[in-house]
């Protein structure tokens, strides 16, 4: 690095590049301290690199000390922090950088948008989210899809299910990620008529030989009881994952299946060998 410490193209570079190929965060941060004026770019990829080592707090308090060093932070500094605070389920945290934002209006940008609701939702304030989509100017998969999870993921079901009527006001379409995360919350309830119309968008949309939408279709017929439903789902599948296999084998089990569960099991390891 010997003559380059002054270039703050070379020295953003390092950083990052120390932060994605390294073990620790050390070599990132020394490169950050040779940089006499660290700007947006070196704060991020600091601030970043912290949160992917999963050294979330201290990814925070990065966030904070930038501010301090009076280099104000642009969206993806911003999404990346809440990022951060979402993986902690830090609400203390997120509200501050909340208000951050509207004081500084960065929510007219949608990543940001998107990176609020997601930890709002992850953290159980489901209101504040939709309260959130609601003062977006506008909404994406993205907003959709991570809140559906989110919710899905507390067990939220019949919320994650009512996404879809928000996604069908602002015209946004499905894909097989957000296909799937309903068809789980259809499952989490065992409701099996709203199961068939996910599944007939699924073969409307051509998302029916994606394993993520066959894998959740053969886990809602085997949560509702349908094992003929569910078998033919899994028999769509082109290459079953171990996804695939656990859903049929789990589905047949708990359904007292017990022998074809076996044989399944069976039929899985010589599919591997």
């Amino acid at each position: 690095m010997v003559g380059l410490e002054d270039d703050i193209y070379v020295g953003n570079a390092l950083v990052d590049m120390y932060m994605k190929c390294s073990y620790t965060t050390t070599a990132g941060v020394k490169a950050f301290r040779g940089i006499a004026s660290p700007n947006v770019i070196s704060w991020t990829s600091l601030i970043a690199g912290f949160a992917e080592h999963s050294l979330e707090e201290e990814s925070f308090q990065l966030f904070v000390e930038m501010q301090a060093a009076g280099v104000n932070p642009n969206s993806f500094t911003i999404s990346t922090t809440l990022g951060a605070c979402s993986k902690m389920k830090s609400l203390t945290q997120t509200m501050k950088l909340h208000g951050h934002i509207i004081k500084t209006k960065a929510d007219a940008d949608i990543a940001v948008g998107n990176a609020l609701v997601d930890a709002y939702a992850g953290g159980g304030m489901a209101d504040e989210a939709w309260s959130v989509i609601g003062m977006m100017n506008h909404r994406d998969l993205i907003t959709y899809t991570s809140l559906a999870a989110r919710l899905n993921q507390r067990g939220d079901h019949e919320m994650a299910l009512k996404v879809i009527t928000h996604m069908c006001n602002d015209e946004v379409k499905m894909d097989e990620f957000s296909l799937a995360s309903f068809l789980s919350a259809a499952a989490g309830l065992g409701t099996m008529e709203t199961g068939k119309q996910l599944h007939c968008c699924s073969v409307k949309s051509g998302f029916k030989r994606c394993n993520s939408v066959s894998n959740s279709l053969v886990h809602l017929y085997s949560k509702c009881g349908s094992m003929h439903d569910a078998h033919r789902a899994f028999k769509d599948i082109n290459e079953p994952d171990s996804v695939s296999w656990n859903g049929l084998i789990s589905g047949l089990a708990s359904n007292g299946h017990i022998s074809d569960a076996l044989s399944a099991f069976d039929d899985m390891r010589i599919s591997r060998s």
